[in-house]
């Protein structure tokens, strides 16, 4: 069985003013708060994709991938928009996907765009399966929380 983990994040509202890596680009404490658990969830996953956040804009971006700063926030799309970003999310995904039997998706994502992303995984027509590792957060707060106890528990 040949699958897929991704570790997925939101982008950020906060960025520098200069074309820089993903990985850089983003300065929004939310992102740079959860950048360094996924990136040792990566290290401890044996199949793994490419870490990735999800952008208003481009939809799935690596976190190594080049890009211009943008201003595009997706509860400012409208549903023709949202539909577009949709439809991209899932070609992204598919070309993931491949010939893989599975794709396993670890989203550390707020709701619009954990919606967004699983309506993108469920056009796909593969196995993918997206878990809400923020599930039961009220809000950014509580996310925070989560991120800070799987940094505890990640520690050597």
């Amino acid at each position: 069985m040949r699958n897929l983990i991704l570790h997925v994040l939101p982008c950020s509202g906060k960025k520098l003013d200069h074309t820089a890596r993903v990985r850089d680009l983003y300065t929004g404490t939310t992102f740079r708060q959860a950048l360094p658990v996924i990136e040792r969830e990566a290290e401890l996953a044996t199949v793994l994709g490419p870490d990735t956040c999800v952008s208003a804009k481009h939809g799935l971006l690596e976190l190594d991938e080049v890009i211009e700063p943008y201003d595009r926030r997706l509860d400012e799309l409208d549903e023709q928009a949202m539909v577009v970003l949709e439809a991209l999310l899932c070609k992204q995904l598919a070309e993931l996907v491949g010939e893989r039997d599975n794709v396993e998706i670890s989203a550390f994502l707020p709701r619009a765009y954990l919606r967004v992303l699983s309506a993108g995984a469920a056009l796909v027509g593969k196995h993918v399966t997206v878990t809400d590792v923020y599930e039961g957060c009220r809000g950014i707060d509580d996310m925070r929380h989560v991120i800070a106890s799987v940094r505890a528990t990640q520690a050597p």
